[in-house]
């Protein structure tokens, strides 16, 4: 069992450091990428290069 390695104490802060979250990613996503095109992507890293 993970508290029988890490000890009691070291289980509850690594279970803390999660959790479940809201929303639903999936379409969150689908927001944020469906309208970024690969030519966009390139275009962005070459303008940052030249910073």
């Amino acid at each position: 069992m993970l508290f029988q390695k890490m000890g009691v104490v070291d289980t509850v802060r690594f279970l803390n450091q999660f959790s479940l979250g809201s929303g639903d990613y999936t379409k969150d996503r689908h927001q944020w990428l469906d309208y970024l095109y690969l030519d966009d992507i390139f275009s962005e890293i070459e303008a940052r290069r030249q910073r």
